[in-house]
């Protein structure tokens, strides 16, 4: 048995987003804002068009 069933593309996180564990909904709201923390780091700026 596969886990992330690569032969059909499938993963068990692929679910709308108030189906997943409060923890993955942590994890993915942890990552968005280092993801953002880096960027800005960066020297980019983020600005609403």
């Amino acid at each position: 048995m596969e886990f992330r069933g690569m032969t059909k593309k499938e993963h068990p996180g692929l679910v709308p987003y108030e189906d997943l564990s409060e923890s993955e909904k942590a994890y993915d709201k942890a990552t968005a804002e280092e993801t953002l923390k880096v960027i800005l780091k960066l020297g980019y700026v983020i600005q609403k068009s």
